[in-house]
Formats: structure tokens, sequence, C-alpha cells
């Protein structure tokens, strides 16, 4: 079964492109970059405390500063420079040769899309720390409440999201789907959150259990949007650090 299907079709998703050793190196060294620049920016004077254990022990140090308040989408989102570096990787060419055409979508912040920008962001998940993964949900329902409901993307299109492992425990961290979901009648509703509406899932079918997707850094998770999926406990030793990107194709009819 090739990668497409296996996406639209079934399981509703594919690991069978991943990203190649210096792929990996370089969008680790990327994110890294922005993560000890934003440390160095509001508490400088832990700076080398946190750089000597790396993005990897983060959660050793986290306590000396406020978790919550540093890391707002807008500080995870790699700058620009550094979105063109990802972009010129040969992994776009091989997700192209297996999907056709797409584009990035564009940033999205508090429900409101930034106009001419490519939105790769990444996430921290320590240990432990239930509140660091929300609640299980499909990506096509948060795209409905961008822009005041209008909705985020055009009737001809459909999305495909790149869950993308940069320092995981295969086994012990990473994300969870729960295949052919994406195929069921799934209730949900919108739940103001610090503002902004989010979407909170109705009652998944006795059937059908979230799993574990084996994730070594490298992995790729690709799926489309009305797959139900969620980020897993970290239940490893080390910060479980991960990328993702929405790929934007033509809806296929």
């Amino acid at each position: 079964m090739d990668f497409g299907t296996q996406i639209f079709d079934r399981p509703g998703y594919s690991t069978a492109i991943g990203l190649e050793p210096d792929e990996l190196a370089t969008f680790q060294q990327l994110v890294g970059a922005q993560w000890i620049a934003r440390i160095a920016e509001v508490a400088p004077e832990h700076r080398s405390t946190f750089e000597a254990d790396g993005i990897q022990g983060y959660h050793r140090h986290a306590h000396l500063v406020d978790h919550r308040a540093l890391w707002p989408k807008q500080h995870r989102v790699l700058p620009t420079d550094a979105v063109s570096r990802v972009l010129d990787m040969g992994v776009m060419v091989r997700l192209r040769d297996a999907l056709g055409p797409f584009r990035i979508a564009e940033q999205v912040w508090d429900n409101r899309v930034q106009p001419d920008t490519h939105e790769v962001y990444w996430r921290l998940v320590r240990p432990d720390q239930t509140d660091d993964v929300g609640p299980a949900h499909r990506d096509s329902w948060f795209h409905e409440n961008v822009s005041d409901g209008h909705g985020q993307f055009g009737p001809d299109e459909i999305t495909v999201k790149l869950w993308i492992a940069l320092h995981t425990e295969s086994g012990r961290n990473g994300l969870l789907v729960v295949p052919d979901s994406h195929r069921a009648d799934i209730t949900h509703a919108s739940v103001a959150k610090d503002g902004v509406l989010k979407p909170q899932i109705g009652q998944l079918p006795a059937d059908m259990k979230p799993e574990l997707v084996p994730a070594t850094p490298g992995t790729i998770v690709a799926f489309g949007e009305n797959l139900i999926h969620q980020g897993a406990v970290n239940r490893g030793q080390t910060t479980r650090v991960s990328a993702e990107i929405t790929l934007v194709l033509p809806r296929r009819h």
C-alpha cells in the first residue's frame, strides 16, 4: 500500500517517509537554536545551565523559568530563514513525489491567519507532565474555528499534517493515533479556552482505541485532517521534542 493510500484510505496515517540523518541533524539544530535563544532572552542568567544539558534535558531545569509564559506558540514557530532551510530539504521532494503538489499552511495565532507566512513549529513535552499534551482531536476541527468560524482553508483544499520526531524515546513518548477514525462519525463541541475557541471531543466508539506510533528521531507520522490523534504523555526520561507542518493539497473528489 502506498503512502497516499495509507493516509487517505486506511489506516489514515503513514510513517513510510522520514528524515534522512543529515536532515534530522539540521532540524534539531534549528529548533535547538531557537529554544536556547528564547531562554537567553527571558532568563539570561540561566542560559548556561540549560545549554549544558541541551533541549532534551530542559525538564531538569524548567523550574527555573515560567514554562507556560515562556512557550506560547509564537515563540515556537521557526523564523523565516530556518523555515527556508526546512523547506529546501530533500524530504519535501520525496513528499511531493508521493502526494503531488502542495503548499505549506500559513501561521495561525489565536485563530487568526498570519498572511504570507509558513508555519513550521515545535513542541516540548516534559516527562510525566500531563499538561504538556492536549486532548484528542481532529485537525479539521481547529481549522473550522479560524477567522471567526469562516475556516482556514477553501472547499477545494485538504490538509495532511506532518508530525516529526526530533528527540523521542520510542515506545515511551510520541503521538497517539486512532486508526481508521477519519471514517467515523465523531461529535465535538467548541469551548473557549484562554479566550480562544478550541474543539472538545465527544465519545469515541468503543472499538476505537488510541495507539502509540513507534517513533525514533527522524520518524514522520503523516495523517489526514480527520484522523483522531493526540500527544502521548511522556513516560520517558528526557524531554520529547517534535515538530509539525501542515501540507495543503487539492481536495480529492
